[in-house]
């Protein structure tokens, strides 16, 4: 029983929670974070689910709550219908992020709506998106 106590006070504070992936946008600036949760929720920074995630043929689906094929999530960055990336994770950002501010707490999560089919995937472009993530994200909301 010590033992176990022992170690509890020398963890990090944040290791005996889920870790949560934050999502930037072109500019380097935290926009949204994917929560560890059984769907994997997408968040924007203040707390609205916006999003989920579903695995599909090794990537993942980003479907809005709407029911709304918004895109894909593919090794690290997100890429809107067209092929464009829209946002990326820390590890595959090549370019420096600035520092997350803190997170408001999440709001109640609404029902997701009826998954209509997935497009066929584009052919990845090397180029940014001119849509902001916040704005792509959004969609996932609005019908």
């Amino acid at each position: 029983m010590k033992f176990l106590i022992a170690i509890l006070l020398f963890l990090p504070p944040g290791s005996l929670r889920a870790q949560e992936i934050t999502l930037f946008g072109r500019d380097g600036k935290a926009v949204a974070y994917i929560s560890e949760d059984r769907e994997r929720t997408i968040y924007l920074w203040n707390g609205t689910a916006v999003a989920c995630l579903a695995p599909s043929g090794g990537d993942l689906d980003i479907w809005g709550l709407n029911g709304r094929h918004l895109g894909w999530l593919v090794r690290g960055t997100v890429y809107d219908g067209g092929g464009e990336a829209v946002g990326v994770t820390k590890a595959a950002a090549t370019f420096f992020t600035e520092w997350e501010p803190h997170k408001e707490f999440k709001k109640a999560k609404p029902l997701p709506g009826l998954r209509r089919y997935a497009p066929y995937k584009p052919y990845w472009r090397t180029g940014w998106s001119d849509r902001p993530l916040a704005a792509f994200l959004a969609d996932g909301l609005n019908d």
